[in-house]
C-alpha cells in the first residue's frame, strides 16, 4: 500500500512513499490539499472550497476551477491508481480517506496532544506516556503552518493565518510544558532546549526565558544564564517597548546573587533522555610526603641529585645580566618526597630505551595530525672518543645510563622522546599531548639538561673516568605533522627540517641555541642574547642562559612590548579594590576570581595591586610601569623590584608595612609537585634564596623568630620540611617519625597557619594564589585549612583560576560560597563586549604599525571578548609577513591545551564537528561518524556531552541564538553561509539537538590539528551526509555544500554548487552572494572548460549590471568577448551585443548603444531564434528611447518585436515589449501607453517576477508623472521604490526615488521632496550614474528656489553645472542652465539671468537637436520663459513678449503640463505692464479655461501663475477674482503647513515674492 505523506509544519512537502511529490502543474491543486490535509477531520463542501480558494470569481466558474484543480491533485499524488483512494470525493462534499494510509503530521500533532489532554494523571511530570506524547508532538512542530506559502485569496489566507496562530499557541503551550516539567526533575539541559525553542517561536515569551534561566543557573552556567536574561530585556524593549516583568527582574538578582546555585540532587526525568550526571567526587588531599622535585634547576641541583654549575661558561659582554635564578629541591636531601612527575613506571636500571613516552594527560594521539611542536634536539659531546674494544659493555652502559637521564627530564617536563642514541636525544613538545606552554617546557629541558651534563662529575663509577662531556642543545618551534605507529612509536615531519638539522649541527659545546620562533613565546622568561642573523639557516638564533624569576618580572599590560589600558574591567576591579579597602581596615576577606584561558584574571590582579600601591604611596595615578608582582610586595613604596630594601637577603628583616601583598603561582608542569605555589609564596613572604642550603634554613628561622618569637621553635621545622630545607638530623629524624604515624600534613598546616596569623597581626596581608587549576591536592588541602584565619586577622585571599568544574580548586570555591559568604567576593569574568573588544584591539594596534588599524574590527570580532586572544593576534599582525588569517602559536596552544585533555573519542568529534562547522547538529554529525568510525550512538553524545562539560562546545537553539560574526575559520563551512547567501547554520530539525563552538578559535585550533588528506576525507562524507540525510533542504544549503565538497578536492562538484547557489542568491536579490558564489566557481574551473565559463560570466555580468558596478560588468562583457570570438556562435554574440547595448544605454552612450544593439538584430535574425530577434529589437528600441530620438524609430522597434512574440511567446518578454511600448507612448501623452504598462504590471505580477515587477511599476509612475498625474505617479513609484529595494536593483531604485523627488515636488510636498531626493543622489554615487546624480541636483535646486532659499539654490546648481557634459547628459545640462537663470532672476541678478538663458538656447542650438518629443524641447521653451521674466523685470515688456511667444512655438510633449499657462501669465504681466488689459484679460481667459480640466502642479511659479490672475481679473472688477485668490492662498497655507522646518517655512512665506503679495491681497480682501 502506498502512503501518503503532507508535511505542512515547517515546510510543505507531499511524499508518495519516499518520492517527493513535484508534478502539480498550473493552479490551485497544493493549496486544495493543503486544506483538505489540515481540516482533515470532516468533508468539506464544494461551494465551501470553491469559494475559499476562489472568492472573486463567479460560483460557475469558481466550481469549475475546483475541478481542475482536484484532477490535478488526483493526478498528482495518483489517487486514480490508490486502493483505497486517497480522497473520498462525493458530488457535493470532499475529504482525506480515513481509511487510506495517509500521514499528515498537524493531524498527528493534534492528535498528540488530544491524547495528553485526555489522559488522567496526577503530575505530568511523573507521566511516562504523556512525556513521550508531548516529546513527539515538540518533535513534530518543525515551524509554523505551511512557511512561505500564500494564495490570491483572502479567505484562504485569513484561514491560514488563523491556523497558523492556533497551532504557534499549541506548540508553545508543549513546549512550556516540557520545559517546567524537566525543570521539576532537574534535568536542566532538556529543560533548556524547550525554554529556548518557546523563545525561538516567540522572542518576548518572558516565562521561557525565566525557564531557561533557571535551568542554566542551576546547571552552573551563571554566566550564560545572566546572559539570557539581557537577550530577554533587549527583546521586550525591541519587540514591545516594555521592561521585565518583576519575576523575571527577581530572578536574575537571585542568579546575579549566587543564590540559585546548582543542584547535586539531580534526578532524570520518567521518560526523558538521559543527562549528566552530578560532577566527579573531590580529589582525595595527599599527605605532604607526596611532594615533587620542583621542575626545573640551574644553578646547584641536576636531574638525577648531581649538583651542577650554572650555565654561564662565557656569556658575551653584551648579553642580558644574569638575575636570581629559580632553583628546585634536592632530592637527597629531601626524604618522603614523590617521583618525578611522569604517569610511567621507572624505567629499569640497563633497560632499552622507548620511542615515545607516556602521556601526562590525555589519550595518546591517534594515527596523524598537524601539531605546533617545539623541537629539543640534544647533542653529547666528548662521548665517542672514549669507546673502546677494552672498556666497550662499560661504556654502553654509562652512556644509556646518561641518555636515560636526559629522557627522564624530557619526560619530567611532559614531553615526548623521538629519537635517541649514544650521540644524544630529539624530543619534542607538543608532539602527542599539547600544552599552552610547550615552548617553556622545551626552553627549560634544554637548560635543565644543559646544566646537569656541564656540571657532571668524571664517570669513574660508570666506566668512563675523566670523560670530560658536553652538551650542545638547540631548540626550534614551527609546525609540524605528527604520526603514531601502532607499536605507538612518534614521527615528527617539521616543515622547518632544514633549519633543525642546521642548527643542531651549529650549536656549540655547553650552549643552548633557539630559533626565533621559540624565542619570540618565551622572550620575557628567560635572560638571552641576542646572536644575529644568517648564522644558520634558521634566521635569527638567540643564545639562553637561565630563567628569570618570576618574582622579578613587571606584570604586563600586553605582549611584545604592546601596551592598552584595562578595558571593562570597572565592576571587577572595583570589588577588588574594595575588598583590598576591608583588609586595610582590618577585615579578612575571599576574592575568588574566575575566567577562562587569557580572560584577563591576572592582568585584573595586577591592575589592582597598582591602585593599591598608588593609594597607600598617596600617588595621584598609578605608574602603569610599575611591578606589581614582586615578592611580598610592600605597597609603601619602599621596597625595590625583588622586595629587599638593602639588607641582606638572608638575614634582612621584614618591616610592618601598611598592608603586605604576597603571591605565588602553579604552573601546567607543576600540578603533581606538591606545595608548589606555597614554596614560592612563603619564600617571597620570608625573603628566601632560592636554594635548598643550610644557610637558607638558618636564615628562614631567624625571620620566623623575627615574627613569632614565641612560636618560632614551633614553626621553623615544619616550614623547613614544607620548603624542603636541610635541618639537623635529630629533628629530621623527628619529621620522619610523624610521617610514619600521618601527623606531619596537620603539623606542617597549623606551622603556615601559626606564621600567617603572625604576620597578620603586624600588618594587614594578602595573599594571591593564581592559577589554582593546576594546584597538586596538598597545597588545595593546605588552602582549605587556612580559610578561617580570614574570621580571625586581617588576611585577604585573591584566589585565582579557571573554571575547571573536574578539578579539586574548584572544591575549594565551592566551600568558599557555601561556608564564607560572608567573606567571599565573588568575580567571574566575562568576555569583553564587542565596543570594548574594539577599544582594546585599537590601543594594541596604535602601539604598532599604524597600517594595521584598520583590521582592528576584524580582529576584535574575532577573538569574541578575550583579552589574550585579542593581544595575542594583534601582535602577530604587527609582525612581518605574519598572514591576518593565522591563529598564532600562543593562542592555538592554549587551546590545544584544552583539547588533548580529552579523551580520544571526544577529540576526534571536536575535530569532525569543526570540519562541519561552528554549528553542528547531533544528526549530521552521526551520520558522519558512523561513517567515519566505529563510534556507537552511546560513544558520541558520551564524548559530545564531555566537551560540553569542557566548555568546548554549548548546546545551540537553531534561530534563537545568533551566530558572533566572526571571522570563522579556514575549514569551518560557516563562513560560506555568510559568503553565499545561505541560513547561517546547518540544515536540521528545530528538535534536532544542535550544538556549537563555544570560541570560534577553538573550531580553527581543532581543524588546524587534522592532517590535509584527513579534512579532506571527512569534507566528503559531510557533503554525502548532508545531500542523504536532507535532500529537501538541498536548495537552502547550496553555499555549504560547495565549500565542503571544494574542501573534499571534488572542484566539479564544487563548481556545480556553487553556481546552483549562485543563481538562486541572484533570484533572490541577495547579489554580492551571487558575486562571490560565481566568482569562486570561477577560480576552481579549468581553463579547458569554456562553456561552463562562459554561462558563469554571463550570470556575473547580469549581477554587476543590477548592482550598477559598470566597470565590473565591462570587465565581464570584455572576458565573454574574448570567449566568443574563439567560437563565433551568432547565438552567443547577439546575447553579447545586446548586454553591450543595454550597458551603454544606461551610462548614456547613445552611439555605442544604437550601433550595438543594430548588430545584435543582425546577429539574432541570422539564428532563427524568434525570441531573441524580439530581445534584440527590445534593446534597439531601448537604445533610441532616449531624448533626442525621433519618436517613431523606438515605436516602430517595439511593434517588431510584439509582432513576433505574438500569439504564444514567452510571457515575460511579451511583457517587457509592452512595457517599453507603453513608456514611448505615455511620454507623447498617448492614453493608450498607460493601458500598456498596466498589461505589463499585471503580467509581470502573475509571473511572480518581483524585480520585472518593480521596474514595471517604476515605469508606469514615470509615464504617469509625464501626464502631469502626480499623486497617481506618487504612488505608483512608492510601490515601485519598495520592491526595487526589496530585489536590490540599486540602480533602478536611485531612478525612480529621483522621480518620487520629483513628483512630490511638483506636488508641492517640499519637505518629502528633499528627502527622496537626498536619497536618490547617494544611491546614484554609490552606482555610478552621474547623469541622475546631476538632475537630483537640479531638482534639488529647484525645491529651494520655490521655497525661497535662493542661496541654497544657485549654490547647489553650481554643483550640478560642475558635471562635465559627457558625463551629465545633454538634458541635464540644459535643464541645469534654464534653472540657473531662473534662480539668478530670483536673486535679482537679472543680466546674469538674461545670460544663462542664451546661453542654454545657444547649447541646444549647436547640437543641432529639433526633436519632436522629449524634455530637451521642454527645456528650450523654459529657456525663453526665464528670458521673458529676465526682460520683465528690466521693464522690456516687447522683448518679454517676444520671448514668451518664441517659448509657445516650442512644440512641447514632455514636461509638466500646466507650463503653457506659465507663459500664458507672463504674456498677461507683458500686456498690463504695457497698459494692454484686454490683451492681458485674453491671456488669463486661456489659463482658467485650461484650469477647467487641469492643473499647475509642476510649474516654476505655481502662485505666480494664481497671482496674475487674481491682478487682471480685480483690475477688470471680474468677481472671480475674489474666488481665484482665495484658492491660491488656500494652495499657499496648505503646502507652507507640509513644511516641517520653521526656517523653511518663514522662508516660504516670506521670502517668495508671490507667496507674500497673496498673503498681503488675502488680508486686504478680508478686511474689505
Amino acid at each position: 500500500m502506498t502512503r501518503l505523506s503532507v508535511i505542512a509544519l515547517g515546510s510543505y512537502v507531499v511524499r508518495l512513499d519516499d518520492e517527493v511529490v513535484t508534478s502539480w502543474g498550473a493552479g490551485k491543486a497544493r493549496a486544495l490539499l493543503a486544506f483538505l490535509a489540515v481540516e482533515a477531520d470532516r468533508p468539506h463542501r464544494r461551494e465551501r472550497l470553491s469559494g475559499l480558494l476562489w472568492p472573486d470569481v463567479p460560483d460557475s466558474n469558481a466550481r469549475g476551477s475546483l475541478r481542475t484543480s482536484l484532477y490535478r491533485l488526483r493526478t498528482a499524488i495518483g489517487d486514480h491508481n490508490a486502493d483505497p483512494p486517497f480522497l473520498l470525493i462525493t458530488p457535493d462534499a470532499l475529504q482525506l480517506n480515513p481509511d487510506a494510509d495517509i500521514h499528515v503530521d498537524v493531524v498527528a500533532f493534534t492528535d498528540a496532544l488530544a491524547a495528553v489532554d485526555a489522559h488522567d494523571h496526577e503530575k505530568l511530570e511523573g507521566c511516562t506516556t504523556c512525556i513521550k506524547r508531548l516529546t513527539e508532538a515538540a518533535a513534530l512542530y518543525r515551524g509554523e503552518l505551511l512557511p512561505g506559502f500564500s494564495l490570491d485569496s483572502a479567505l484562504f489566507e485569513q484561514w491560514l493565518i488563523a491556523r497558523r496562530e492556533t497551532l504557534n499557541r499549541r506548540a508553545l503551550d508543549v513546549l512550556d510544558r516540557l520545559a517546567a516539567a524537566y525543570l521539576s526533575q532537574a534535568s536542566y539541559s532538556d529543560a533548556l532546549i524547550y525554554a529556548r525553542q518557546q523563545i525561538r517561536l516567540e522572542p518576548w515569551q518572558e516565562r521561557a526565558y525565566r525557564q531557561a534561566m533557571q535551568a542554566l543557573a542551576q546547571s552552573g552556567q551563571r554566566a550564560a544564564a545572566v546572559a539570557q536574561y539581557t537577550a530577554c530585556r533587549r527583546a521586550l524593549a525591541e519587540e514591545l517597548g516594555i521592561e521585565p516583568e518583576p519575576a523575571t527582574v527577581a530572578l536574575y538578582e537571585q542568579i546575579r546573587a549566587g543564590q540559585l546555585s546548582p543542584r547535586a540532587d539531580r534526578v532524570p526525568l520518567v521518560g526523558a533522555r538521559a543527562t549528566s550526571g552530578p560532577l566527579a567526587p573531590p580529589v582525595p588531599v595527599r599527605d605532604a610526603t607526596t611532594q615533587h622535585p620542583r621542575p626545573w634547576s640551574d644553578s646547584t641541583t641536576a636531574m638525577s641529585g648531581r649538583p651542577v654549575a650554572p650555565l654561564r661558561d662565557a656569556a658575551p659582554p653584551d648579553a642580558v645580566a644574569p638575575r636570581a635564578s629559580a632553583q628546585a629541591l634536592e632530592p637527597d636531601d629531601v626524604r618522603g618526597m614523590a617521583q618525578p612527575l611522569t604517569h610511567g613506571e621507572p624505567r629499569p636500571e640497563g633497560a632499552p630505551l622507548q620511542r615515545g613516552a607516556p602521556l601526562q594527560r590525555g589519550e595518546p594521539l591517534q594515527r596523524g595530525e598537524r601539531r605546533l611542536t617545539s623541537l629539543v634536539m640534544a647533542k653529547l659531546h666528548g662521548v665517542q672518543e672514549l669507546a673502546s674494544e677494552s672498556n666497550l659493555e662499560a661504556w654502553a652502559g654509562a652512556v644509556a645510563a646518561l641518555i636515560g637521564d636526559l629522557h627522564a627530564t624530557v619526560t619530567r617536563f611532559g614531553g615526548t622522546v623521538i629519537q635517541a642514541s649514544d650521540a644524544g636525544l630529539v624530543a619534542a613538545f607538543g608532539a602527542t599531548a599539547a600544552h599552552e606552554d610547550d615552548a617553556e617546557r622545551a626552553v627549560l629541558t634544554a637548560l635543565d639538561m644543559a646544566g646537569a651534563i656541564a656540571s657532571a662529575p668524571p664517570q669513574a663509577d660508570k666506566g668512563i673516568a675523566g670523560a670530560i662531556l658536553s652538551l650542545s642543545v638547540g631548540v626550534i618551534t614551527g609546525e609540524a605533522v605528527v604520526l603514531v605507529s601502532d607499536e605507538g612509536g612518534v614521527a615528527v615531519h617539521t616543515a622547518a627540517q632544514t633549519q633543525a638539522e642546521s642548527l643542531h649541527a651549529q650549536v656549540p659545546p655547553g650552549t643552548v641555541w633557539v630559533t626565533d620562533a621559540t624565542y619570540r613565546r618565551v622572550e620575557d622568561r628567560f635572560e638571552w642574547a641576542w646572536l644575529g642573523e644568517g648564522r644558520t639557516a634558521t634566521g635569527e638564533v638567540w643564545r639562553l642562559y637561565s630563567p628569570v624569576n618570576w618574582a622579578e618580572t613587571p606584570a604586563e599590560h600586553g605582549a611584545g612590548g604592546l601596551r592598552a589600558p584595562l578595558v571593562g574591567r570597572d565592576a571587577e576591579l572595583q570589588a577588588v579594590t574594595a575588598a583590598v579597602t576591608r583588609v586595610r581596615a582590618g577585615i579578612g576577606g575571599i576574592v575568588t576570581i574566575v575566567g577562562e584561558a587569557g580572560i584577563g584574571k591576572s592582568r585584573l590582579v595586577a591592575e589592582g595591586h597598582t591602585m593599591v600601591q598608588a593609594a597607600v604611596a598617596g600617588l595621584a595615578e598609578p605608574d602603569p610601569q610599575a611591578d606589581v608582582r614582586g615578592p611580598a610586595s610592600s605597597v609603601d613604596g619602599s621596597a625595590d623590584r625583588d622586595g629587599r630594601s638593602g639588607a641582606s637577603e638572608a638575614t634582612r628583616p621584614i618591616r610592618r608595612e601598611a598592608v603586605r601583598w604576597v603571591a605565588g603561582r602553579w604552573l601546567s608542569y607543576t600540578e603533581n609537585v606538591a606545595y608548589y605555589g606555597w614554596q614560592e609564596l612563603l619564600r617571597r613572604l620570608l625573603a628566601l634564596p632560592d636554594d635548598c642550603t643550610r644557610t637558607t634554613c638558618g636564615a628562614m628561622e631567624e625571620q620566623v623568630r623575627a615574627l613569632c618569637s614565641e612560636q618560632a621553635s614551633a614553626i621553623a621545622p615544619y616550614l623547613a620540611r614544607l620548603l624542603a630545607l636541610p635541618v639537623d638530623p635529630s629533628t629530621d629524624a623527628e619529621l620522619d617519625g610523624l610521617l610514619a604515624d600521618g601527623l606531619l600534613q596537620g603539623a606542617i598546616f597549623r606551622a603556615v597557619s601559626d606564621l600567617l596569623t603572625c604576620v597578620a597581626r603586624q600588618t594587614p596581608l594578602i595573599l594571591v594564589l593564581e592559577d589554582l587549576h593546576w594546584a597538586d591536592a596538598a597545597s588545595l588541602a593546605l588552602l582549605k585549612h587556612l580559610l578561617p584565619l580570614t574570621d580571625e586577622v586581617p588576611l585577604l585571599l585573591i584566589l585565582v583560576f579557571r573554571p575547571v568544574l573536574t578539578h579539586a580548586s574548584w572544591q575549594i570555591r565551592e566551600a568558599v560560597v557555601r561556608d564564607y559568604p560572608h567573606r567571599h567576593a565573588g568575580v567571574w569574568l566575562q568576555p569583553l563586549s564587542a565596543p570594548e573588544a574594539g577599544v582594546l584591539v585599537r590601543h594594541l594596534l596604535a602601539t604598532g604599525d599604524h597600517s594595521a588599524l584598520g583590521l582592528a574590527d576584524s580582529v576584535a570580532s574575532r577573538v569574541e571578548g578575550n583579552p589574550f586572544y585579542a593581544v595575542e593576534i594583534a601582535r602577530s599582525l604587527l609582525e612581518p609577513g605574519q598572514s591576518t588569517d593565522a591563529l598564532p602559536a600562543t593562542v592555538r596552544g592554549v587551546l590545544m591545551a584544552r583539547i588533548d585533555r580529552l579523551p580520544v573519542a571526544a577529540r576526534q568529534v571536536l575535530q569532525l564537528a569543526a570540519v562541519v562547522g561552528r554549528i553542528f547538529s547531533y544528526g549530521l554529525l552521526a551520520d558522519v561518524v558512523a561513517g567515519s568510525s566505529e563510534a556507537t550512538a552511546p560513544v558520541l553524545h558520551a564524548a559530545l556531552q564531555r566537551l560540553v562539560r569542557a566548555q568546548l562546545i554549548r548546546e545551540y537553539a537553531p534561530g534563537i541564538e545568533a551566530v558572533p560574526r566572526a571571522e570563522d575559520a579556514p575549514g569551518s563551512g560557516n563562513q560560506v553561509l555568510q559568503g553565499y547567501g545561505q541560513v547561517p547554520g546547518p540544515p536540521f530539525s528545530v528538535f534536532d539537538r544542535g550544538y556549537i563552538f563555544d570560541h570560534h578559535l577553538t573550531m580553527e585550533a581543532a581543524y588546524t590539528s587534522l592532517l590535509e588528506r584527513k579534512r579532506r576525507v571527512l569534507h566528503a562524507r559531510v557533503a554525502e551526509a548532508l545531500e542523504r540525510l536532507y535532500p529537501e533542504q538541498v536548495p537552502a544549503q547550496l553555499g555549504l555544500l560547495a565549500h565542503h565538497w571544494e574542501r573534499a578536492g571534488d572542484n566539479e562538484r564544487a563548481i556545480d554548487y556553487l553556481r546552483r547557489a549562485g543563481d538562486l542568491a541572484a533570484s533572490q536579490h541577495a547579489h554580492a552572494a551571487a558575486l562571490t558564489a560565481y566568482s569562486r566557481a570561477l577560480s576552481l574551473l579549468p581553463p579547458s572548460d569554456q562553456p561552463t565559463c562562459f554561462a558563469l560570466l554571463l550570470a556575473r555580468e547580469r549581477v554587476h549590471h543590477l548592482r550598477g558596478d559598470r566597470e565590473a560588468q565591462t570587465r565581464d562583457l570584455d572576458a565573454l568577448d574574448r570567449l566568443a570570438s574563439q567560437w563565433s556562435d551568432p547565438r552567443q554574440l547577439a546575447e553579447l551585443a545586446m548586454r553591450r547595448a543595454e550597458q551603454a544605454t544606461l551610462v548614456h552612450d547613445l552611439t555605442v548603444a544604437r550601433e550595438t544593439a543594430q548588430r545584435a538584430v543582425e546577429l539574432a535574425e541570422t539564428t532563427g531564434d524568434v525570441p531573441l530577434q524580439a530581445l534584440a529589437y527590445l534593446r534597439l528600441a531601448q537604445a533610441w528611447s532616449e531624448p533626442g530620438a525621433p519618436s517613431g524609430k523606438p515605436t516602430a522597434y517595439l511593434e517588431r518585436a510584439l509582432a513576433l512574440t505574438q500569439p504564444a511567446g514567452p510571457a515575460t518578454l511579451q511583457a517587457a515589449i509592452l512595457q517599453e511600448l507603453g513608456i514611448t507612448l505615455a511620454q507623447q501623452h498617448r492614453p493608450e501607453g498607460y493601458e500598456l504598462l498596466h498589461r505589463a504590471l499585471a503580467a509581470f505580477g502573475e509571473a511572480g517576477d518581483r524585480a520585472a515587477e518593480g521596474l514595471s511599476l517604476s515605469a508606469l509612475g514615470i509615464g504617469l508623472g509625464a501626464a502631469g498625474e502626480f499623486a497617481e505617479a506618487c504612488t505608483a513609484s512608492r510601490r515601485a521604490v519598495a520592491i526595487l529595494r526589496e530585489v536590490g536593483n540599486r540602480r533602478a531604485e536611485g531612478r525612480i526615488t529621483y522621480a518620487l523627488g520629483y513628483f512630490t515636488l511638483c506636488l508641492g510636498f517640499y519637505t518629502e521632496a528633499l528627502a527622496h531626493l537626498g536619497a536618490a543622489r547617494v544611491i546614484c554615487r554609490e552606482v555610478g550614474d552621474p547623469v541622475l546624480e546631476s538632475r537630483a541636483l537640479t531638482a534639488t535646486a529647484v525645491v529651494y528656489d520655490m521655497l525661497g532659499d535662493y542661496d541654497r539654490a544657485y549654490s547647489t546648481l553650481a554643483e550640478a553645472l560642475a558635471f562635465p557634459v559627457e558625463r551629465a547628459g545633454l538634458t541635464s545640462r540644459t535643464w541645469a542652465t534654464t534653472r540657473a537663470a531662473l534662480s539668478l532672476m530670483h536673486r535679482g541678478d537679472l543680466q546674469g539671468s538674461l545670460d544663462y538663458a542664451h546661453n542654454a538656447l545657444a547649447f541646444l542650438d549647436r547640437t543641432g537637436y529639433e526633436g519632436e518629443y522629449g524634455w530637451l524641447p521642454y527645456n528650450r521653451a523654459l529657456a525663453y520663459v526665464a528670458m521673458g521674466h529676465a526682460l520683465l523685470n528690466l521693464g522690456d515688456s516687447e522683448g518679454a513678449i517676444e520671448a514668451y511667444r518664441e517659448a509657445l512655438s516650442v512644440p512641447v510633449q514632455a514636461g509638466p503640463p500646466g507650463q503653457i499657462a506659465e507663459v500664458r501669465a507672463g504674456l498677461a504681466r507683458a500686456h498690463r505692464l504695457r497698459g494692454e488689459q484686454g490683451a492681458a484679460l485674453a491671456q488669463v481667459e486661456e489659463i482658467l479655461r485650461y484650469l477647467e480640466h487641469g492643473h499647475l502642479d509642476g510649474t516654476s511659479e505655481p502662485l505666480r501663475i494664481t497671482l496674475t490672475c487674481y491682478q487682471v481679473l480685480s483690475a477688470q472688477g471680474d468677481p472671480r477674482a475674489a474666488g481665484v485668490l482665495t484658492q491660491g492662498y488656500r494652495t499657499l497655507i496648505a503646502r507652507a503647513e507640509a513644511i516641517d522646518d520653521p526656517a523653511l517655512r518663514r522662508s516660504y512665506l516670506e521670502n517668495v515674492e508671490a507667496n507674500r503679495e497673496i498673503v498681503t491681497a488675502y488680508a486686504a480682501l478680508g478686511a474689505g
